[in-house]
């Protein structure tokens, strides 16, 4: 049995992530790739947790931030994380799941759920305890495409007006988490300002040793 997982979605992001954090990962910990968008980390989340049947999981990697109060550079651990992409239209047409009246486990919300799992466009989170530097409820919104540019960033932003930044595998992680009853913290590093696709404003490096060191303070240190 897995004592921590920690996932990770893409390759480049464990090459920095990876030298950080093994040196204090205990024995029982593992630090595994998760994939890349909401499919993906849906789908190898729940094989690993069924296979290593970890005691919890923390998600780590890097997000767009679409908040003063989480500026690119620092990291945060999100109390919940909310969908945008999964369900009908786009743009300000756009509709979740829970605007169709469906959750996305369980039926329509207007029904009883005889399974006794539901998963609503909104998951809640195990928080870390730290802020990172923002004392307004921290909500993460994860999305099927990345803003494209400030417009897209704005019309999520003002359907989620509690989101502080976006990623692309939160919300899956978290359903897989759910549906498997392990409690799941998400920590992110701010590389960018959600909607701007020039690399060269980006900063990776310091985001991901941000999120480093968040996740070192949830006690995945040897021998804590």
């Amino acid at each position: 049995m897995t004592r921590t997982l920690i996932l990770v979605p893409t390759p480049s992001e464990r090459e920095v992530l990876g030298p950080l954090l093994e040196p204090v990962l205990r024995a029982d910990d593992r630090l595994e790739l998760c994939g890349f968008g909401l499919v993906a980390a849906a789908s190898v989340t729940t094989q690993l947790i069924a296979n290593q049947r970890p005691q919890r999981v923390i998600l780590a990697g890097i997000a767009g931030t679409y908040s003063a109060t989480l500026p690119v550079g620092s990291a945060t651990a999100f109390d919940d994380v909310a969908c945008y992409g999964i369900g009908a239209g786009s743009g300000g047409e756009h509709q979740t799941t829970g605007d169709m009246g469906w959750n996305h486990v369980g039926g329509r919300i207007s029904e009883a759920n005889v399974d006794g799992k539901i998963v609503a466009d909104r998951i809640a989170l195990c928080g870390t305890g730290s802020s990172g530097g923002t004392s307004q409820s921290r909500q993460l919104l994860s999305v099927a495409t990345a803003s494209g540019d400030s417009e897209d960033a704005a019309l999520r932003r003002r359907r989620f007006p509690q989101a502080l930044a976006e990623d692309m595998e939160g919300f899956a992680v978290a359903m897989a988490c759910r549906l498997a009853d392990v409690p799941v913290t998400i920590i992110r590093g701010i590389s960018n300002q959600a909607g701007d696709r020039n690399l060269a404003n980006w900063q990776i490096d310091a985001a991901l040793k941000a999120a480093a060191d968040l996740v070192k303070k949830t006690g995945v240190v040897a021998g804590q």
